[in-house]
């Protein structure tokens, strides 16, 4: 109707093509969502998941590229971990060394292999705890998750649990399988320290007990020297990816949409501050 002045936080992409179709007046900013990577959590304390190499065929039995492509319309970056825009930090996937780089890419014949050496030649069977709270595109995400995994033998069943319940006890890291979560990169030294074993299952929502990711963890934060953090930082997230702790879909872009008559508004993706950009905001019309 041309009433709105500003729109941001969670603007999926298909909404936006709309928008840039059908009224091109609208300015459109857009940077990647610092809450907008969706994680799959597993719980490495029992099995079938507590095995690295079954861990490792369900993260290769995930097409991050495609996911990219059709269901985020090309708008996200492919990560490790974290997006570099909201991570100084950031390793990216070119970074890791070739084996590692290898359990992040797409390979369903090999996943099976993996499956069969772990005692799963004919697959296995789990559950994604998932919640429809996100709305477009995390549910389409959550939803493409077990037909990827099909292809390597893996039948998943998603769980899909009521917003209210699934904060207070599948968020607290009590579910079976797989749990799915948008998850936030607001605070990077949090989000790297999560998996401590220290952590309560609030963070540590994987149940991982690792003294080499305990040690990094410490040393992280512990230390304040920038380029000895950046250094321990890249190898949390690479022990991370190798040991396939946590699985991380692509990071979809998150939009502003204003319209013509707002000036002063720049968008950083990060709604949890949004007070504060409207400190510089005026308007052109009343």
């Amino acid at each position: 109707a041309g009433k709105l002045d500003i729109w941001f936080g969670i603007v999926p992409a298909v909404v936006v093509k709309e928008i840039e179709t059908t009224a091109k007046q609208l300015q459109v900013q857009k940077c990647p969502a610092d809450i907008g990577a969706t994680h799959l959590w597993m719980r490495t304390d029992v099995p079938p998941l507590n095995d690295i190499r079954v861990r490792r065929a369900i993260s290769m039995a995930i097409d991050r590229q495609a996911i990219k492509d059709t269901i985020l319309f090309g708008e996200a970056q492919v990560v490790v971990e974290h997006p570099k825009s909201t991570n100084p930090w950031h390793i990216g996937i070119e970074d890791l060394p070739p084996e590692i780089r290898g359990y992040q890419s797409y390979n369903p014949e090999a996943a099976k292999k993996l499956l069969a050496e772990a005692g799963y030649p004919n697959g296995l069977e789990t559950v994604i705890s998932a919640t429809r709270r996100y709305g477009t595109p995390y549910v389409e995400i959550a939803e493409a998750i077990p037909s990827f995994l099909e292809k390597a033998g893996i039948r998943a069943k998603l769980n899909w649990v009521e917003y209210g319940r699934w904060s207070g006890t599948e968020l607290r890291g009590n579910y079976e399988g797989i749990l799915w979560t948008q998850w936030s990169h607001i605070h990077t030294l949090s989000t790297l320290a999560d998996l401590h074993s220290t952590s309560n299952f609030m963070r540590n929502r994987s149940h991982v007990k690792d003294p080499v990711l305990d040690k990094y963890i410490d040393q992280l934060l512990s230390s304040v020297d920038p380029q000895k953090q950046k250094e321990t930082a890249g190898l949390i997230q690479q022990r991370v990816a190798e040991q396939a702790y946590i699985i991380v879909t692509p990071v979809p872009y998150d939009y502003a949409v204003l319209a013509p008559w707002v000036r002063g508004f720049t968008w950083a993706g990060s709604y949890w501050f949004s007070g504060s950009y409207f400190e510089r905001v005026w308007l052109t019309k009343q």
